[in-house]
């Protein structure tokens, strides 16, 4: 009977964390990263709103003062970089979103124009590409505004950031 009693509460102790963590997987994980897909999910849109793309911003300027030493002139240049930037990348993908939309329409129509489809899927290659020579040009242009030692740190620092910013887009 207590050998019974001992395996039953292993048992427990054992299945314990498991369940918890079943319970609890719909909490935001401490970066916020779970929650705030969830947010945009609810809200129809991917990406970040204005208020997480600012603490974003914030908290990217702040980690390149510190590592870079940046003057307030070099991080008020980048803070100005950086939100014109976003408002670009804003646009691009409000217009990927739509043209998204149009070839999930072109698709699920009963009448397939392949001409049409095709050329909406030549526009979201475009539009992609776009998204890649501006993602290229803000480097360069955060990228003029330091001097060679901050611009080596920082080429380091990007390298390091690369293989974490993609597993985030998967």
């Amino acid at each position: 009977m207590k050998k019974m009693t001992i395996i039953s509460a292993l048992v427990l102790a054992m299945m314990f964390p498991a369940i918890t963590s079943f319970a609890w997987h719909d909490e935001p994980r401490a970066h916020g990263h779970a929650g705030k897909h969830v947010k945009n999910i609810e809200r129809g849109q991917r990406g970040s709103s204005p208020e997480q793309h600012k603490q974003r911003m914030e908290r990217r300027l702040k980690r390149m003062t510190i590592i870079l030493d940046l003057t307030e002139k070099q991080r008020d240049e980048l803070k100005t970089v950086m939100e014109q930037q976003w408002q670009l990348r804003q646009s691009i993908q409000q217009e990927m979103r739509a043209n998204r939309d149009e070839m999930r329409r072109y698709r699920q129509s009963k009448q397939f124009n392949e001409a049409e489809f095709r050329a909406k899927a030549h526009k979201q290659a475009d539009l992609k590409i776009d998204m890649m020579v501006e993602r290229a040009k803000n480097k360069q242009q955060m990228m003029a505004i330091l001097t060679p030692s901050q611009q080596h740190k920082a080429q380091q620092l990007w390298q390091q950031s690369e293989p974490r910013e993609m597993d985030e887009r998967k």
